[in-house]
């Protein structure tokens, strides 16, 4: 009888032991299932961001999703980096843009690389053009730092990060006559530098001890003159303005040339270009190649 009672007991014990086994072998399964599930739902909810930004095929998909691991992605605003400009040589840059930020991995210059020229003085209506022409004139001068191998577009600083030529046009109406009429062909002013501005300034970048161009215009316009300007960074790091010309009611007028240092931003490929050295410190900066 005892023996009956000891051979029920391992009987039930070893039932007991398999359904706990069992269980744990259906918790590990369903464990397993729900990390892959969320796995593919969030793989799925990538795809459907990347879609919705523009990409319209599935290698392009999946091609984005593989450089987001890549060292490319991990670069932080304000990094340095060396750019290859091409003609224009090695060009020291910081990170402005991440390259999973709406305006694509965009790097600045991290001083000026020239000195460029807006208007004549004394001459009324060239100035005028130049006024009128400023946002693209400087546009102009940044695209020569463009390496053609993996930028895929260069700009000044200040304009939109977007869409760089975004202008607000004239004419402009003023409180006043001038030559009969309160209406002249200027174009308007406009705030496309204050993007910039704010990631600049975040991230330390604004001041650097020298003036520079921001490719966005300014208009002071009173019952008496209307005068002309664009947007600079003074060597104190304020935002200012330099007079490009204008006009007044007593019918004068006046042209005058500026000149400031250039910054350029170069939007990168971010599908071609990788980092080949470096860690990113100014003493160290990570180099860029393809």
């Amino acid at each position: 009888m005892n023996l009956l009672k000891q051979e029920k007991g391992s009987i039930t014990l070893f039932v007991v032991i398999s359904m706990l086994f069992f269980a744990m072998f259906l918790t590990g399964m369903y464990m397993l299932s729900a990390t892959a599930e969320s796995g593919v739902i969030e793989e799925q909810a990538r795809i459907k961001e990347i879609y919705e930004q523009g990409v319209n095929d599935i290698d392009n998909v999946y091609a984005t999703l593989d450089r987001e691991n890549s060292d490319i992605y991990n670069l932080k605003v304000g990094d340095y980096v060396v750019y290859d400009s091409g003609e224009n040589g090695n060009i020291t840059c910081r990170v402005l843009y991440k390259a999973n930020s709406p305006y694509g991995l965009q790097v600045i210059s991290d001083k000026t690389v020239k000195e460029v020229t807006i208007g004549v003085n004394n001459d009324f209506e060239t100035s005028k053009e130049a006024y009128n022409n400023v946002i693209e004139t400087l546009n102009n001068e940044a695209l020569l730092y463009k390496n053609e191998k993996y930028a895929l577009d260069a700009r000044c600083v200040g304009s939109n990060p977007n869409n760089k030529n975004a202008e607000v046009l004239g004419p402009i109406t003023m409180q006043f006559e001038y030559n009969g009429s309160n209406i002249i062909d200027y174009k308007n002013e406009d705030n496309n530098y204050e993007t910039d501005q704010k990631a600049m300034k975040e991230a330390g970048l604004w001041s650097i001890q020298e003036p520079y161009w921001l490719a966005s215009r300014s208009i002071d316009s009173v019952e008496t003159y209307c005068d002309f300007l664009v947007h600079i960074v003074n060597k104190e790091g304020e935002l200012s303005r330099d007079y490009m010309g204008g006009v007044n009611s007593k019918g004068g007028n006046m042209g005058t040339k500026c000149y400031n240092g250039l910054r350029p931003c170069i939007t990168l490929n971010s599908y071609i270009v990788k980092i080949i050295d470096g860690n990113g410190t100014s003493e160290q900066p990570y180099i860029l190649g393809i």
